[in-house]
């Protein structure tokens, strides 16, 4: 577009014009896609076998043994994968989060009670004591036992704003792995016509096969075995990790777990490194599915502009819920620690 609009003459108008007009063509060009792979995980390597060798085996091929081997490892794979990430997420909940949940509970309890005073204090439904709004008597701080006092005045939502970068760029991290899977979806299960054979309507093209349609029964079986897995893991490892990182009270942890939850975000990819041969990642790389510019060429042009942000503007507010409405590491937290911490800094040893 830069040695379109240098090719033209200062001095004509017109040309100008014209170029402009040609220049606005080239924006609002659809930009139509070739056929894609479907990316470098044990997901893609399950659903590129599912398809093609169940495609083969239709067809009469005569490595029945290989191709059904191949289901059956890539399908193990993916459950070997699920299972350990489920596995991970229920021994990071019951071992790390729930001790910090119930650690920054007592800490946030004992601030309350010194705080406010027997008189202006009540407990909530799991036992621990809040202020009544309007009877904060900063003074006592001093009263607060050292370790309480900076323990409290690491609680992540005393600094909000840190907090809130945070759980963005480990929300933003889920996110791109949810919006693989939500792309796929749609191409697989949606862009992909849905046709009575298998066989028939896939293009071999030197190696190359482009999947242009699947059976209903094929369909339900990837979107049951590859395509739900991955929503359901992202999402509770997303939750999870979000009231682990806000139970954290100590700042520089919260930052070095953010680091450590993107390890099981990756597992799918590690696997598929380290337990694939060579075959099968090039049969999964060579495996095309439709782009989501299939028939719509505009739609592709849309998605590719507003796509990126609509995912971070989603992450964004979903952070800004979790952290003011949805949250339940301190339920009834009454954002009264940041404001002190700050007025006595000579009260604490961090």
């Amino acid at each position: 577009m830069v040695r379109l609009l240098e090719t033209l003459p200062e001095d004509s108008e017109l040309q100008s014009d014209g170029a402009e007009d040609t220049y606005k063509g080239h924006l609002e060009e659809p930009f139509a896609e070739e056929p894609e792979s479907m990316g470098e995980s044990i997901f893609a390597l399950a659903t590129a076998s599912l398809i093609r060798d169940w495609m083969m085996l239709k067809g009469g091929s005569e490595a029945i043994h290989v191709r059904v081997m191949r289901i059956a490892s890539s399908v193990l794979l993916v459950v070997f994968c699920v299972s350990l990430q489920f596995f991970l997420l229920y021994k990071v909940y019951h071992l790390l989060c729930e001790k910090a949940v119930t650690r920054i509970r007592n800490d946030y309890s004992t601030y309350e009670l010194t705080m406010y005073g027997d008189s202006h204090s009540h407990r909530n439904k799991h036992g621990h004591y809040r202020g009544e709004p309007g009877f904060l008597d900063d003074t006592k701080f001093s009263d607060v036992g050292k370790s309480e006092r900076d323990s409290v005045c690491q609680i992540p939502l005393a600094h909000v704003e840190y907090i809130f970068a945070i759980l963005l760029i480990w929300t933003l991290t889920c996110a791109a792995s949810l919006r693989k899977a939500v792309e796929h979806t749609v191409q697989l299960m949606i862009i992909t016509p849905t046709v009575s054979r298998v066989f028939d309507h896939n293009l071999d093209m030197g190696g190359e096969v482009v999947i242009e349609g699947l059976t209903c029964g094929m369909k339900l079986t990837v979107a049951t075995l590859c395509l739900l897995p991955q929503f359901i893991a992202v999402m509770a490892l997303n939750f999870l990790g979000c009231r682990w990182l806000l139970a954290t009270n100590d700042l520089g942890e919260v930052l070095l777990n953010g680091l450590a939850l993107e390890f099981l975000l990756v597992l799918k990819t590690l696997l598929y490194e380290a337990l694939t041969s060579k075959r099968n990642k090039h049969m999964t790389e060579n495996t095309k599915i439709l782009p989501l510019s299939h028939g719509d060429a505009s739609l592709m042009t849309c998605m590719s502009a507003n796509g990126s942000l609509m995912w971070a503007l989603v992450s964004a507010v979903w952070v800004y819920l979790y952290i003011y409405y949805v949250q339940s590491v301190l339920p009834g937290y009454l954002w009264d620690v940041a404001h002190v911490c700050k007025k006595y800094p000579l009260l604490l040893s961090i």
